[in-house]
């Protein structure tokens, strides 16, 4: 697919501040490399021309060809992610007239964003072979923080709205977590806060089966079943909606 090249809409030209004193700003979309049940994804590069110069801004941009308004959904998401505490990307806009979330790029400088998701493929991820994971106890931690706030806020997190952020080639790598795809996010106040807690940290034990299962050694799998007893539990998929897409694994 030719890369599609258009003027940047207006919304990101107002949130970055540009557009003025001879300001030019430009996208331009590169190839599709992959996406999961709700959108597609590409890179995207934004590229700033003015009277110091010109630079690049690579980003990702993901579009909703079938429902439009997940991106809203997704969007109003992130807010409320955002304001809850959690670790979203730093970037993350919504242009209403295409339909599409335009986000922070996590497969730059050697890095690569692995997903959970069951149909997510990504180019970039051909090469990973995790061995070891440096922090390992450090990231559950984190996680469980993760799912804590989520919860306290009652929001109900599923596992593809995680992204493991890892070293592209290395085997032992040190791995950070954050929270970026949200069309499948959902706030509900009628299961109580401990339910949902629950729930998260079901979500949050398959995320990381589904990492280990399609990135890890055996050891590594062999570690994140471990979990089991330390972040999953059967009450924590009763509260699920499955019709919603979660996913309460094969116990």
């Amino acid at each position: 697919m030719d890369p599609a090249h258009n003027k940047i809409p207006s919304f990101l030209r107002k949130k970055q501040g540009t557009g003025e004193k001879g300001t030019a700003i430009e996208r331009t979309d590169g190839a599709e490399f992959g996406g999961g049940q709700n959108g597609r994804v590409q890179e995207t590069l934004i590229t700033v021309s003015g009277p110091t110069g010109t630079r690049d801004v690579s980003l990702v941009v993901k579009k909703f060809p079938l429902i439009s308004y997940y991106a809203e959904n997704a969007f109003k998401n992130y807010a409320l992610l955002k304001s809850a505490g959690l670790r979203v990307p730093p970037t993350y806009r919504l242009d209403k007239e295409k339909h599409e979330i335009v986000m922070t790029n996590y497969n730059t400088h050697g890095r690569v964003a692995l997903s959970g998701g069951p149909l997510n493929q990504n180019e970039h991820d051909k090469d990973v072979g995790i061995e070891t994971i440096s922090n390992f106890e450090a990231l559950i931690s984190d996680l469980q923080d993760q799912g804590t706030k989520a919860a306290e806020h009652s929001i109900l997190l599923n596992k593809d709205a995680f992204f493991m952020i890892v070293p592209k080639t290395a085997s032992e790598v040190e791995a950070q977590v954050v929270v970026g795809d949200l069309d499948n996010t959902i706030k509900d106040t009628a299961p109580s806060k401990e339910e949902i807690k629950s729930s998260n940290y079901n979500q949050i034990f398959y995320f990381l089966r589904e990492i280990a299962s399609k990135y890890g050694s055996a050891e590594l799998q062999a570690r994140v079943e471990e979990l089991k007893t330390v972040l999953w539990t059967k009450e924590g998929d009763k509260s699920l909606r499955q019709d919603d897409g979660y996913d309460t694994g094969p116990f």
